[in-house]
């Protein structure tokens, strides 16, 4: 089973034993099993500043409420609306196709725009914590869980 990226929220019921959610369970059920690894790839893997992208972000201080919103029109999944002059993504209905990004006149839809997180002690202390408990292996990035399935998956 596989778990990236795996939120500090999600590495902290894992490393406490809570099955609270349908990943923490499923989670914890495969690591019952006996038969089962767990791969995770936190996203808190160590204390300090790191960087981090966001998902598609619509900047709503920078939106010209235009009254043809050619982003809203492009969202095939009607994941854009406009409620009470404002237009808005539903994260939920979002497929991530990006022709919102696309074809918003004003560029404010963004995508993978780069931002600075701080990952406190408590989360990368929940990463230790996973790490120890036999069944989870835990990974710093996507690409070395890659390598580490090239290898495993021969």
């Amino acid at each position: 089973m596989i778990i990236s990226p795996a939120t500090g929220n999600t590495v902290a019921k894992l490393a406490h034993g809570i099955a609270d959610s349908l990943l923490t369970n499923l989670a914890i059920m495969a690591n019952k099993s006996g038969s089962t690894e767990v791969l995770v790839v936190p996203t808190d893997y160590r204390a300090g500043k790191i960087k981090s992208y966001l998902p598609v972000l619509l900047h709503q201080e920078a939106c010209q409420r235009c009254q043809e919103c050619s982003a809203l029109w492009a969202c095939k999944p009607g994941a854009i609306r406009r409620k009470r002059g404002k237009v808005r993504i539903n994260r939920l209905k979002c497929i991530g196709c990006l022709d919102c990004v696309k074809y918003c006149r004003y560029t404010i839809i963004t995508f993978l725009e780069e931002t600075e997180v701080t990952v406190r002690k408590r989360e990368a202390e929940a990463v230790k914590q996973l790490a120890n408990i036999e069944g989870f292996s835990l990974f710093e990035t996507p690409e070395k869980l890659y390598t580490y399935l090239s290898k495993h998956l021969k």
